[in-house]
C-alpha cells in the first residue's frame, strides 16, 4: 500500500487522528490548486463536491454531468460534503497509514478505520483512497493522478463514496440495470455476463427509458420502491457489440478482455427516476424467441444481493435488509433472452405489465 506521507504523518494509531490528518491534507491541496465546486443531486440526495485539480472535472463529468450543478445555485450546500484532491496536480499526499500491512480486506476495505460507523477503502490499481465519517456527513477522496484513472473508474466514478452517502440517507446503491416502460420500471439483476447491459441497451434503442446498465440507486422507504439513475454511461463487451453492431461507433474504443467499452447515453434516452414495478432476471438463452416466466423473491435476492455487496466497500447487513425489502415488495420474473434482439424489449415490457396487473389485483 504505497500511500506513505512525510508531510502528514499519523500522530497516533487512532482513527480520529488519521481522519484529521486526511482533512489537513485536503486543506493543503486546496491551497495548491483553485477549488471547483458542484452540487450533485441524485434521488433527492444532495452532495456538495469540492475538487482540487483540473483533471477531476474530466474524470467526473462524462458519467455525472446530468446530475452536477454549480454549488452556488443552491443556498444549502447539501446533505453531505465530498472533498477530492489530485496528487498529480497538487503534490499533496495522504497521511501515512498507522495500521500494519497488509491492512485491507476484500473490496479494498480498510478494517483498521472501520469503527463507530466510519468506512474507508483503498484501491492500489486505481491509486484511489476514500474515507467517510457519517457523524460529520463528510467524505474525502485522494487520487494519485486523476488523468490516468482506469476506464472503469471513468465509466462509474465514486462508487464507494456515493454508496456511503446513499446508505446514510436510507437508500441503496445497487449493482443492477433499469429501464422505464409506460407501466413502470424494470430493475435488471444478475451477475456479470447475465445480459443486463445488452438488455438495457436493446431497450433504450427500442424507445424505453434508460436509467442504468450496471449501477442504479434504489429507494425502498416508500410503499412503491423507486429507482434513480446514477450514471449516464453504459459499458459493453465485444460480445455485446457483435449483437448490437450499430453501437460500436458510439463507444470510446474497443472492449478488452479486462475492460468494457464505455458509451454515453443521449439525454433523450435517459430517465432520471421511476417507480419499480418488476424485478427482471435476464438469462442468456439458446432459442430465437425471448420468453419470460415468474421468479421467486429468493431468486431475485440471489441475483441482486451478492454482486451488490461484493462490489461496495462497507456494505453489509443494512444493505442486505434493504434489498430483501425490495424483493418482497416487487414481483420478479426470469427473462430468457433470445437471439432475436427485436423481441427483447417487448418481452421485458410484458413482464412489467404483468407485474402491474398482479399488484393491481392484490
Amino acid at each position: 500500500m504505497q500511500i506513505q506521507s512525510e508531510d502528514y504523518p499519523s500522530s497516533a494509531p487512532d482513527v480520529r487522528d488519521w481522519l484529521a490528518a486526511l482533512e489537513t491534507a485536503a486543506s493543503a491541496a486546496r491551497r495548491k490548486q483553485p477549488e471547483t465546486a458542484w452540487l450533485l443531486r441524485i434521488g433527492g440526495v444532495r452532495i456538495h463536491i469540492r475538487a482540487s485539480g483540473p483533471a477531476i472535472r474530466n474524470w467526473l463529468e462524462p458519467a455525472l454531468s446530468h446530475a452536477m450543478h454549480p454549488a452556488e445555485s443552491d443556498t444549502a450546500f447539501g446533505d453531505f460534503e465530498l472533498t477530492i484532491w489530485d496528487q498529480a496536480a497538487t503534490g499533496v499526499t495522504p497521511p501515512a497509514p498507522f495500521w500494519d500491512m497488509p491492512g485491507w480486506a476484500n473490496r479494498g476495505e480498510l478494517p483498521a478505520l472501520q469503527i463507530d460507523g466510519i468506512v474507508a477503502a483503498y484501491h492500489e490499481d486505481a491509486g484511489y483512497l476514500a474515507a467517510f465519517d457519517p457523524h460529520r456527513r463528510r467524505a474525502w477522496v485522494w487520487v494519485r493522478d486523476a488523468a490516468t484513472l482506469p476506464r472503469y473508474e471513468r465509466a462509474a466514478p465514486l462508487r464507494g463514496p456515493l454508496s456511503w452517502f446513499f446508505a446514510a440517507a436510507g437508500a441503496q446503491f445497487a449493482h443492477a440495470g433499469a429501464v422505464a416502460t409506460p407501466d413502470g420500471a424494470a430493475l435488471l439483476a444478475g451477475r456479470g455476463g447475465s445480459g443486463k447491459s445488452t438488455t438495457t441497451m436493446v431497450c433504450a434503442g427500442a424507445g424505453l427509458g434508460y436509467l442504468g446498465d450496471d449501477y442504479v440507486l434504489v429507494g425502498t422507504s416508500d410503499s412503491q420502491p423507486q429507482v434513480h439513475a446514477i450514471y449516464s454511461t453504459a459499458k459493453l463487451t465485444e460480445q455485446s457489440f457483435h449483437l448490437l453492431p450499430a453501437l460500436r461507433s458510439l463507444a470510446d474504443g474497443p472492449a478488452t478482455p479486462h475492460d468494457k467499452a464505455v458509451l454515453q447515453l443521449a439525454p433523450s434516452q435517459r430517465v432520471a427516476s421511476a417507480s419499480i414495478t418488476a424485478i427482471v432476471l435476464p438469462r442468456i438463452g439458446e432459442a430465437c424467441e425471448t420468453r419470460w416466466e415468474p421468479a421467486t423473491a429468493s431468486q431475485a435476492l440471489t441475483a441482486l444481493a451478492p454482486t451488490t455487496l461484493f462490489q461496495l466497500p462497507g456494505a453489509g447487513g443494512e444493505a442486505l435488509a434493504r434489498l430483501a425489502r425490495l424483493v418482497r415488495a416487487v414481483p420478479a420474473f426470469t427473462l430468457h433472452l433470445g437471439s432475436d434482439m427485436d423481441g427483447i424489449a417487448p418481452a421485458l415490457s410484458a413482464c412489467v405489465t404483468a407485474a402491474r396487473d398482479r399488484q393491481a389485483a392484490a
